[in-house]
Order: C-alpha cells, then sequence, then structure tokens
C-alpha cells in the first residue's frame, strides 16, 4: 500500500504534464501527423518520424524524433559499405550533418542528434524542422540511386566512420 502512495505524485504529475501538453496543443494550430503537412509516408523513407509527447519530459525541444534502423534498411548499409563508410548510426549523422551545414547550417540549432551503433535518431524541435531535415535530406537519402549520386561526389576525406 506505501509504494502505491509514493508512486501515486509521479502518476499525477505526468497526467497534468501530458493534459497541459495537449490542451497548450489545442490553443494553437491542432497537431498534424509529423511533416503531413509537405510530405506522405512514403516520402518520408527511410526516415521514420514520431512525436515525442510525455516520454522526453526532461527536455521539451525532443518534440519529434527522427529515426532509422539502419540495419535493416534494405541497400543502404551495402551502399555505405560499397565507398568505404561504416554504415551505422554515427555514419549516417556525420554525412547528414554534413549535408545540413551545406544546406541549412542554422537547422543544427535545431536539432538533438542521439544515434547508436544500429540507429540513426535526431529530434527535432518542432514540425517546421521536420519539413527543414527532410527538405533538406530527402532529397540524397530517399533513394539508393540518389545516394549513391551523393557519394559518388562527396570527398570522402571529410569523413571518419
Amino acid at each position: 500500500m506505501l509504494q502505491k502512495l509514493i508512486y501515486l505524485p509521479f502518476v499525477l504529475l505526468l497526467l497534468y504534464c501530458n493534459h497541459n501538453q495537449r490542451s497548450n496543443l489545442t490553443h494553437k494550430e491542432p497537431l498534424k501527423p509529423a511533416a503531413s503537412s509537405h510530405y506522405t509516408l512514403k516520402k518520408l523513407f527511410p526516415f521514420q518520424v514520431t512525436p515525442t509527447l510525455s516520454s522526453h519530459l526532461a527536455n521539451p525541444n525532443r518534440r519529434f524524433s527522427i529515426q532509422v534502423p539502419v540495419g535493416e534498411v534494405e541497400g543502404y548499409y551495402n551502399l555505405f559499405a560499397k565507398h568505404g563508410y561504416g554504415g551505422n548510426g554515427p555514419s549516417w549523422v556525420e554525412h547528414i550533418h554534413f549535408i545540413l551545414e551545406e544546406k541549412d547550417a542554422a537547422l543544427l540549432d535545431h536539432l538533438e542528434f542521439d544515434e547508436e551503433a544500429d540507429t540513426f535518431l535526431v529530434y527535432a524541435d518542432s514540425e517546421e524542422t521536420v519539413s527543414r531535415f527532410m527538405t533538406s535530406v530527402l532529397p540524397i537519402f530517399g533513394s539508393l540511386k540518389s545516394l549513391e549520386h551523393y557519394f559518388e561526389h562527396v570527398d570522402s576525406d571529410k569523413f571518419t566512420e
């Protein structure tokens, strides 16, 4: 019984924060599925975009997660390897960071990279940030053909992964 009483304030806090987050969203434009205003899910491939609601209360700038299970996306790992890159999460970060520096450097202030060995993961602070990310990165990472073209023309000496 005592354990239940100890956890009750935390549960109430989570419910309150989740309710506040939802009620704050209703005063603005309603939250749409991530990047829905510009992209369909098919156009987002290989990226998976999901809103992050109560799971990151400690960091409210983590409104959306953009991720790729890099080992599970057919053909991408082999294409990275063919050009001498690791193809893991840190390798994806290195190339995407480079692309963003070239195309929209200010966007990097709105992203938080949190990759792992087998996953590319970046958090975005708004739907607009997701849209700008996709505008810069999808033309290259959206297909194996465009990624191959990028690898053939980028200076490989700029990358360590």
